[in-house]
């Protein structure tokens, strides 16, 4: 039976209220609905539309961020870990699982909720097969992967027209300007001419510039972002200039972008985005997401919820490593560093590259030896150990000396 207290209880929920909300998306996306039909009429009548499936689409991809930053959520920050610390005790470095754990337990379908021995199986265990998570969860990812890349291309699309919406908009900003602030005539009126007159110049020379001459042209606009990066370091004293030399970038930036859209190999995404009727329905494609993010909500929360903090007390000079983990079921380890004598990486080539390992500690005497498994950034938690040892080393040492 399932209980509230039950993990799996998050899958349920996520879904359910997602549902909800998509169903209410389709209703409210599409055409008004008719008083005088009945509910059936409507929905067959929303069906019919492509609003109602293109808002579908676009709930379900905003919907999965959504539960994934809820999951998230609670475990942001170092709150989790100094929870548990003393209240004379600083926090000297966090760090929390490797994200390929996530991928393992989302492969094999494992909810480790506060088991440490489960939490520090191997990354991919050959015993253990492909669980139906997996399948759940990236199929659906796959599928919104190649959805994205359909609306950027639209996008892209889009901005290949902009020189010519640009001049359209130019024109009717030039019109407005006239009738309602300089009138037609005087130096005002002169200077929103020559300033309206030559931004659509521009543009379209940039876009015949990015056509003829793509990469030697994206190399120059690389080179003036550049340029303006150390300058608003160099210059950093003067009045506005940092602000005008970052604003300055940001157009450098989309200049760049449509020039590298404006370059002929995108000239086919005219004949393909000319086919469908309406592209919006596309969105439809995000729909299983929604499945996968049920799934996903858990395995984020539990993932998450594992934070490994160094600590050092202000009025001792104690060094501690904090260990806690879990949602429902909870664990919490502690390890007095200063018993400390040696620490050992274990890592593989390929864990180098992507910055997973293991990190051994033994005690004085060899009285004790622990492996703190799959973490992030393995090396940088042993230099955090080593650092709170040495200073608190020092300050024994100090206090020996004053005495």
């Amino acid at each position: 039976m399932l209980a509230f207290r039950s993990l799996r209880f998050l899958r349920w929920l996520a879904l359910t209220v997602s549902l909800i909300i998509e169903a209410t998306a389709f209703w409210l996306g599409g055409p008004p609905s008719d008083p005088n039909q009945s509910f059936a009429a409507n929905l067959f009548i929303k069906a019919q539309s492509a609003e109602s499936w293109t808002w579908l689409g676009w709930v379900s991809f905003s919907l999965t961020w959504l539960w994934i930053e809820l999951a998230r959520l609670p475990f942001l920050g170092a709150s989790r870990v100094t929870a548990y610390a003393h209240r004379n005790e600083d926090l000297r470095y966090i760090t929390g699982l490797h994200w390929l754990v996530l991928f393992r337990d989302i492969r094999s379908g494992a909810v480790n909720d506060g088991d440490d021995a489960e939490l520090n199986e191997d990354l991919f265990p050959p015993e253990r097969p492909r669980s139906a998570t997996w399948y759940i969860v990236w199929l659906p990812i796959w599928l919104a992967f190649f959805t994205t890349l359909f609306f950027v291309g639209l996008a892209a699309n889009a901005v290949r027209k902009f020189p010519g919406m640009f001049a359209e908009w130019c024109s009717s900003a030039l019109a407005y300007i006239h009738a309602g602030i300089t009138g037609p005539s005087g130096p005002f009126a002169a200077f929103a001419n020559a300033v309206f007159g030559w931004l659509p110049v521009a543009v379209s020379d940039l876009v015949a510039a990015g056509r003829a001459n793509t990469w030697p042209t994206i190399a120059v606009l690389v080179s003036a972002w550049l340029v303006l990066v150390y300058a608003g370091r160099e210059f950093s004293s003067i009045p506005f200039f940092k602000l005008a030399a970052r604003l300055t970038r940001w157009l450098v930036v989309l200049a760049t972008m449509l020039v590298f859209v404006s370059a002929p190999w995108f000239d086919w995404m005219d004949w393909v985005y000319s086919v469908l009727p309406n592209n919006g329905p596309v969105a439809m494609a995000y729909f299983p997401l929604n499945f996968a993010s049920a799934l996903l909500v858990l395995h984020v929360a539990l993932w998450s919820s594992w934070r490994y903090g160094v600590f050092t007390d202000r009025v001792t000079g104690d060094a501690t490593l904090i260990i806690v983990g879990g949602i429902f079921n909870f664990e919490k380890r502690e390890f007095d560093l200063n018993r400390i004598t040696e620490t050992r990486i274990h890592q593989s080539w390929w864990q180098r590259l992507v910055g997973v390992g293991n990190l051994e500690i033994v005690e004085v005497g060899g009285a004790r030896t622990d492996f703190i498994k799959h973490i992030a950034g393995p090396n940088r938690l042993d230099r955090a150990i080593k650092g709170v040892v040495r200073l608190h080393k020092r300050r024994r040492r100090e206090e020996y000396e004053e005495e």
